[in-house]
């Protein structure tokens, strides 16, 4: 696809503007280096497993899939909002119908359920050690709603529970979460034992045991930049609205930034929707669907970049 920032479009943005797409268009390349990363890795590395943390809504799991699908090779996605047991059942189902032997890779879409206290440990287990998911807790049986489901938690079953292997699985993890680094850790330690105490010492633990990146935006121009640039090409609104209507959606989300209601990808693409809908007053419709209108009291109105 031909690169928007070298196109006849960008002359309808301004110096500043351009200079924020340059700006997140590097963010970007974190994004896309760390899942080609995980695309490429084998179990026989140090450390095959990922971890993805940035603000939400940015696309972070679509382009993990986006990078598996481009080579072909065969993932699964669980939902990491879903219960330790939901997980656990998932991970399962995978487990018993994948082929035996053969390198499998698992995308956890917004882990932050599993870095529970409640499912730390396990979770480190299966990263690390045994690699394996050990469930030695009751077995909701109602969960197990499916004839999949069944048969798969029986192939796994062990006296007080059952036992997945996870050595065959690579996993990355995608979160709004920032894993705390070591320093982090030692500051928490340094303050004396408290539950909040270890659960930084654990999420460190958890850091140690995966290849973490972290994307974290310097400046609300960043911030917008990656939006722009993945708004203009990776063309996720070219079925709502034309490249025009797309700089003109963008500048009004820069020139309402500080007061808008929401920042992300799912934002842009309720705004194209409106947009193709109501031709005449979609504007109306944003400033009043899309505007955090008790935020304009503190910008005194001024919610520009």
């Amino acid at each position: 696809m031909t690169n928007v920032i070298e196109n006849e479009i960008v002359k309808f943005l301004n110096t500043k503007q351009r200079q924020a797409i340059e700006m997140g268009k590097l963010r970007r390349k974190q994004l896309l280096k760390a899942t080609e990363k995980f695309a490429s890795t084998t179990l026989e590395s140090d450390y095959p497993h990922s971890y993805i943390y940035s603000l939400g809504g940015l696309g972070k799991t679509h382009n993990v899939k986006k990078a598996l699908d481009k080579i072909g090779l065969p993932y699964e996605v669980i939902g990491g909002k879903a219960s330790d047991f939901g997980f656990a059942l998932k991970l399962a189902v995978i487990y018993h119908f994948k082929p035996k032997g053969v390198p499998f890779r698992i995308v956890v879409d917004d882990c932050d359920a599993i870095l529970a206290p409640s499912f730390i440990n396990t979770l480190k287990n299966m990263l690390e050690g045994e690699k394996k998911l050990i469930w030695n807790q009751y077995i909701p049986e109602h969960l197990l709603d499916t004839p999949e489901k069944v048969e798969a938690i029986n192939a796994v079953k062990t006296a007080v529970g059952f036992e997945i292997p996870c050595d065959d699985f690579i996993f990355l993890f995608t979160s709004n979460y920032r894993l705390p680094n070591s320093n982090e850790a030692l500051a928490a330690e340094a303050k004396g034992p408290s539950p909040s105490a270890k659960k930084i010492v654990d999420l460190n633990a958890v850091r140690t045991r995966v290849k973490p990146k972290d994307i974290i935006f310097q400046n609300d121009f960043e911030w917008w930049g990656w939006i722009a640039d993945a708004v203009l090409n990776d063309g996720s609104v070219d079925h709502l609205i034309d490249k025009q209507k797309q700089i003109e959606l963008l500048r009004w989300m820069w020139n309402n930034w500080k007061n808008l209601s929401g920042r992300c990808l799912r934002t842009v693409n309720q705004l194209a929707d409106v947009m193709k809908w109501d031709d005449e007053d979609y504007e109306d419709e944003w400033n009043q669907d899309y505007i955090d209108h008790i935020n304009i009291k503190n910008t005194m109105g001024n919610g520009s970049l």
